[in-house]
């Protein structure tokens, strides 16, 4: 949530602040051409009102009024006047609240809890457009996303995979009213060396090849949101990289000695076992302290069956309409769906194509053994790894690929070098290539015991 406190007392602002810090997005002023300066160019939620706001002209606040309803911001009125006349006139021009100064932290809360009162089209508009939901545990947690949607708090998503993870993150960003981009990575799709890149960006002769320099996603992303997918397969010396940036908003592309800074959002993903990677030392408890700001579990379509024929009719709603016999309703709410909403939306689109306007049970039997086999193999190259595959060759892909795998094998086993050529049926040769191309590893985790 954005908020805008207009005060000529410092001490006066500070007293709203500090009931507000920590969850929100807060901008000062001190007069009247400040206010309107920000009001004029900036989307805020709330905006908290001072009318003598100098000593030049009186009840000067009140100009601001009409101003912020005009561009859809909550007023509120906070200030010594207390005749009835004051308060009628501000009323009229149509600030929604007036309090008396002295009682922040009440009045403060109250405000927001009125905001969101008010407000109750957002939340509706949460589960009905940006994340449609007839299940009442889904629903409920969907709606408690609105107190931190316009909020910088990172907010965490977890869930199975296909799980809708990815288009409830760029509906938050789009509800939030960042004038910046969504940006999104999967870190899971990307080795260690391209991760850094990516995220970073690099300058001129960073590796061969780089004839040029290239903006990374966190530069990208500023003034918008950063959306990290399978945060959880984040390289530990990335998680340190990513720490950093999230404390300061600075860092340095990769060969270059140039500082940058980027104002973003994060929003982060993951399968629901994140917690358990911390106790195992696989993923930073601080990190995870820093990107968990609100956490939401997106369920399984297998345990909310209510909303898969909902889930249909909105992919089909702009295509070909067609209906489905009661056999087949019976079937497509009994079935488990192991991909999720990525495989009804596959599964409706595909539908919408080759069937008859009224679906039989046999058409959607069909149709689901054909899109859980498309789901199986989109998962070994996604469309993140094709684009990888143009920028730097697939040979190049292929060996990133290679060694990636190495590396986790030898980090999962202990480093025993004999169960690795075991287990991942390779010869001693490629072992022995990666140890001289990685030098930098510890020579234990290349032991052939």
């Amino acid at each position: 949530m954005k908020i805008l406190i207009v005060d000529d007392s410092k001490i006066s602002r500070i007293a709203i602040k500090s009931k507000l810090e920590g969850s929100y997005h807060i901008t000062e002023a001190e007069n009247f051409e400040e206010a309107l300066a920000f009001l004029n160019t900036e989307p805020f939620d709330i905006c908290f009102i001072d009318l003598n706001l100098g000593d030049e002209k009186e009840l000067e606040g009140l100009g601001l009024i009409p101003i912020a309803v005009q561009n859809g911001v909550y007023s509120v009125v906070m200030s010594a006047y207390e005749a009835d006349d004051v308060i009628q006139k501000a009323y009229d021009l149509g600030c929604k609240d007036y309090y008396a100064k002295g009682n922040e932290k009440e009045n403060v809360t109250e405000t927001v809890r009125r905001y969101y009162d008010s407000k109750e089209s957002f939340t509706e508009e949460l589960v009905s457009e940006i994340f449609p939901t007839k299940n009442p545990a889904q629903k409920k947690a969907i709606k408690d996303l609105a107190p931190v949607i316009s909020s910088n708090i990172p907010i965490c998503l977890f869930g199975r995979t296909g799980s809708g993870k990815s288009f409830l993150a760029e509906g938050i960003h789009k509800l939030s009213k960042r004038s910046g981009n969504f940006i999104e990575v999967n870190c899971g799709a990307i080795s260690e060396e391209l991760l850094e890149a990516e995220l970073f960006g690099y300058a001129r002769g960073a590796f061969t090849g780089a004839t040029e320099g290239k903006s990374g996603k966190i530069l990208l992303a500023n003034g918008g949101t950063l959306f990290l997918d399978e945060i959880g397969s984040m390289p530990e010396s990335m998680q340190v990289k990513l720490l950093k940036v999230l404390d300061s908003g600075r860092f340095y592309p990769v060969n270059s000695d140039k500082m940058v800074h980027s104002d973003f959002r994060l929003i982060c993903a993951g399968l629901s076992n994140l917690p358990d990677l911390v106790r195992r030392g696989v993923f930073r408890a601080d990190l995870f302290q820093r990107i968990s700001g609100y956490s939401i579990t997106l369920m399984p379509l297998c345990e909310r069956p209510e909303d898969i024929m909902p889930t249909i009719r909105q992919v089909t709603a702009s295509t070909r309409r067609i209906v489905f016999s009661k056999d087949a309703k019976e079937f497509i709410e009994a079935y488990s769906w192991p991909g999720n909403v990525r495989q009804v939306i596959h599964f409706s689109e595909v539908l919408s194509r080759v069937s008859s306007g009224v679906v039989t049970v046999e058409q959607v039997k069909a149709c689901i053994s054909e899109t859980s086999s498309s789901v199986t193999q989109s998962a070994l190259v996604t469309d993140e790894h094709l684009r990888l595959i143009k920028d730097v060759g697939l040979q190049e892909f292929l060996n990133m690929m290679r060694d990636e795998a190495i590396k986790l094998g030898m980090k999962n086993n202990g480093g025993s070098g004999r169960d690795l050529l075991s287990e991942f049926k390779m010869s001693s040769a490629t072992l022995h290539r990666f140890k001289k191309a990685n030098p930098k590893l510890k020579e234990s985790m290349y032991e052939v015991q």
